[in-house]
């Protein structure tokens, strides 16, 4: 699953480059921190105005229970996995 999913983004990469954008990268931990500033930086990206209420609240709220650290735990050892068998050679 996670050699997978790094084919994906590889695939992502080269698409973005052949057509020359360079992609805003968000990441989630960013996002679930400071909202506003993320979203500040999407609206620059996208040439749009911030609103000016300031107030920004998300729908739902940030997942982080024993099941995402179960999805941590495995990705974190497959990565280590393919890591270790890609030295190997």
């Amino acid at each position: 699953m996670l050699a997978e999913l790094q084919r994906f983004d590889a695939d992502w990469l080269r698409w973005f480059e052949a057509e020359g954008i360079a992609p805003l990268r968000v990441r989630y931990e960013d996002l679930a921190a400071d909202p506003l500033v993320q979203v500040a930086r999407i609206c620059a990206a996208l040439g749009l105005v911030m609103p000016e209420n300031g107030e920004l609240k998300p729908g739902v709220a940030k997942l982080a229970d024993a099941v995402s650290a179960g999805w941590i735990e495995r990705y974190r050892l497959e990565l280590r996995s393919s890591t270790s068998s890609v030295s190997a050679r």
